[in-house]
């Protein structure tokens, strides 16, 4: 018998999700739903969204034969609400997770942008990055510049007015990936400087 209901109850319920990893549920299925409780699935599915739509908490529905397909599924898959959950008609996917340091320094006295190493296949993606639009800093540019991510940065103020030391959350999102292609790290911690440079003169006689 395939209960269909059996699974998700048990994600949402066991603690199978730890925020600090990326958590993924493969549901592998040769069947139809034979759950009597056949309703209940509207109602979980929503649940997925609603819970994880902000986490790195991936669901995929695999379905391993054709008597598996199902239209009620299939169409709750693609409201948009449904966030980070995918139907497959295969087992044999290939996912690729690109992550970058989830911290950063940046001086603006000095520098005009700074660097995030970057991991996973990365080479046809892009990226856009942004700063709370409360920030002072801005940003201009960014690129994949060998294997890190340059981010290019401006401000809307002198530079002796900004902060001496401030910490900004910057928010990166993920461009042209494909179905598989997932952007593990969104939000880097940047430490933002503004700090005239100290000097010593030393006279020798």
């Amino acid at each position: 018998m395939t209960y269909h209901n059996d699974p998700l109850n048990d994600f949402y319920h066991n603690g199978r999700v730890d925020d600090n990893k990326v958590t993924y549920m493969f549901f592998m299925t040769d069947g139809e739903d034979e759950d009597p409780k056949k309703e209940a699935i509207k109602e979980l599915l929503p649940l997925w969204g609603e819970t994880y739509g902000d986490k790195n908490v991936f669901g995929f529905y695999v379905m391993l034969h054709q008597s598996a397909k199902s239209e009620e599924i299939e169409f709750a898959l693609e409201v948009s609400e449904l966030a980070q959950k995918w139907s497959v008609q295969t087992a044999d996917m290939n996912i690729n997770l690109v992550r970058l340091r989830s911290s950063a320094i940046f001086n603006a006295r000095q520098e005009k942008y700074f660097d995030l190493p970057i991991c996973g296949k990365y080479q046809e993606l892009t990226f856009s990055a942004n700063f709370p639009q409360s920030s002072p800093y801005k940003v201009s540019n960014v690129s994949v510049v060998g294997d890190k991510l340059r981010i290019e940065v401006t401000h809307d103020c002198e530079v002796y007015e900004l902060p001496a030391l401030q910490t900004e959350i910057l928010k990166v999102s993920m461009k042209e990936g494909g179905q598989y292609d997932f952007l593990v790290t969104d939000s880097v911690s940047v430490k933002c400087e503004s700090k005239p440079e100290r000097s010593l003169k030393v006279f020798v006689q």
